[in-house]
């Protein structure tokens, strides 16, 4: 008997194991590229072709909400100079970068509570832009007739010192 029990126990552990392991691939499935970023909706986004889309557009810098902006960073390799508001400033270089772009571009997820901030600034300043859909309904604005930092349009930003 005592050989059937350890069996017995085995054999449960180990469908225990696979049920995990059912589980967890499940939950992962269900927020697989979910991109959840504060005053906007959930969207799942192919984080590759965002990337590889916003390199075609060739920015010289891109603004994004902190939650966006480093995933794009990572998944593009640091190829795309990304600014970040909204967060904390993880890599000062890239945010300087940022802040120095002569022509920096802003991307948005669908349906931000950001975007009429930004197009407000923008008319209040008299900039001009080209505004396009992007992968999975992100929004660029690109070719702005001058520059806009996040502090510009009143988004919360961690300053380079601040993060040294």
């Amino acid at each position: 008997m005592h050989g059937i029990q350890a069996l017995a126990l085995i054999a449960s552990l180990l469908a225990l194991l696979v049920a995990s392991v059912f589980t967890a691939q499940r939950q992962a499935a269900l927020i697989h590229d979910l991109l959840i970023v504060p005053n906007a909706p959930s969207v799942r986004v192919d984080l590759p072709a965002l990337a590889t889309r916003l390199e075609s557009e060739k920015p010289e810098a891109v603004w994004a909400n902190y939650w966006l902006a480093r995933p794009i960073e990572y998944v593009s390799g640091d190829r795309i100079v990304m600014g970040a508001y909204g967060g904390y400033v993880a890599f000062p270089e890239m945010q300087s970068q940022a802040l120095n772009a002569a022509h920096p571009s802003w991307l948005f997820m669908p349906g931000s509570a950001d975007i009429p901030v930004f197009e407000a600034a923008c008319l209040k300043r008299g900039i001009t832009y080209r505004r396009l859909e992007v992968t999975d309904g992100l929004i660029l604005y690109t070719d702005l007739s001058q520059p806009l930092e996040p502090a510009d349009a009143g988004f919360p930003t961690q300053s380079v010192s601040q993060a040294n």
